[in-house]
């Protein structure tokens, strides 16, 4: 089993443990043992499941850690129910191991080359330490003030006044009576102050966060609108002006990124850009199901082309010695002055041409600025000679 793997694993059984944590410990102490003797169980699961969890993150540690780790999963609420001792306040023991599956689940470096994923995890964890947050005040609230009423509409009332009290809401028909309970109150208004700027924070950053790529494309173009703007540029020079810069800031990487590659040896900077070409390429028809091995020499012959808007790429009736692959922009093919298709990124045309030696069937003019991998017959030729995988595919091609 991999690292990544046990790292998922590892944390979800963490997550499963914190659950049950908060979910069972406060509900017991607020509603005196209404779970019986599955508490006891449910104790000893929670246990299992931080133990198993720090074995398959840790393997074997030294005795000083796993001491640590079984003093934090031990089962005290179910060890003391085995004397006697079922006093409903001996479930809050339940939360001293709380904050040790708090502080891992918190860290995400595991995910720190998946910035997409770490966007879904801390949400996932934000939002479930939310609910247990609110459950936990509410039962401690009901532990408080009384259970007048069935233990669902008691439940319910005490989670409507956490949520009024920690969003400063505070509709007024649900009042502390005690001074322990308002004393309880404020501290949940203080906490509410806090906690709702976290929970707005924290889903306005998942929802507006942008790729730092659109970021600095979108800022780029708002300096370009106010330069063409103040030196008003006429409306057909200005399309063209985005047209090209929308190509160009589309096209290649930001500036970040260029400097990040510079700064790499050359021979791992053209292992790189080399993989990068190997996502388009494959794609194609001819080159799919191909090994990596095929795909890697195949993206070490493509040569870059950069066309113009309205610039013949392809003549009809012309013999053809390449196949082209659309980095950036759009062609359209034509036949008899009729578009009969339009092409963009990762899709390719002209293959024919490296299999048969015959006239291009179709006009094929950018419709664009646009960016095209070019790869020649001669080097097409001198990968079948080194790919047998290749070959099978041209077979297969010829057949159809």
């Amino acid at each position: 089993m991999n690292t990544f793997r046990k790292e998922i694993i590892h944390r979800f059984l963490l997550f499963m443990s914190l659950i049950l944590i908060f979910a069972v410990g406060p509900w017991e102490v607020a509603f005196q043992n209404s779970f019986g003797e599955s508490a006891i169980y449910l104790d000893f699961l929670t246990s299992t499941l931080i133990v198993v969890a720090e074995f398959l993150r840790e393997g074997k540690k030294n005795m000083r850690t796993w001491g640590k780790t079984l003093l934090l999963a031990f089962p005290f609420a179910s060890s003391f129910s085995f004397f006697g001792l079922t006093r409903p306040l001996i479930h809050s023991l339940w939360l001293i191991k709380a904050p040790h599956a708090i502080k891992i689940l918190a860290n995400t470096k595991f995910l720190a080359t998946l910035p997409g994923m770490k966007r879904h995890y801390n949400l996932i964890i934000t939002m479930a330490l939310i609910g247990l947050s609110i459950h936990f005040f509410a039962c401690i609230w009901i532990t408080l003030t009384g259970r007048a009423e069935d233990p669902t509409t008691v439940y319910i009332k005490a989670v409507y006044w956490t949520v009024t009290t920690i969003a400063t809401v505070g509709y007024g028909d649900i009042t502390p009576t005690t001074n322990t309970s308002r004393i309880f109150a404020m501290i949940v208004m203080f906490f509410g102050v806090g906690f709702y700027g976290f929970i707005v924070s924290r889903i306005s950053t998942f929802l507006f966060q942008n790729d730092r790529r659109s970021e600095a494309h979108n800022e780029k173009m708002d300096h370009l609108t106010a330069f063409l703007h103040h030196y008003r540029i006429p409306g057909n020079l200005r399309q063209e002006v985005f047209s090209f810069y929308e190509h160009r800031l589309l096209a290649k990487m930001n500036d970040e990124e260029e400097e990040i590659l510079t700064e790499l040896p050359s021979g791992l900077k053209n292992e790189i850009q080399t993989y990068l070409n190997i996502a388009p390429l494959s794609r194609t028809l001819i080159f799919k199901g191909c090994s990596e091995a095929c795909l890697k020499d195949a993206a070490h012959s493509l040569q870059r082309k950069v066309v113009n808007p309205k610039e013949m790429i392809i003549n009809r009736g012309d013999v053809g010695y390449e196949m082209y692959i659309i980095a950036h922009g759009s062609v359209r093919v034509i036949i008899d002055s009729q578009t009969v298709a339009t092409l963009g990124k990762g899709q390719s045309f002209g293959e024919t041409a490296l299999i048969k030696e015959e006239p291009r069937s179709a006009d094929v003019e950018s419709i664009s600025y646009g960016d095209l991998y070019v790869l020649t017959k001669s080097h097409f030729e001198a990968l079948m000679l080194q790919h047998a995988d290749l070959r099978d595919n041209v077979i297969k091609s010829q057949k159809k």
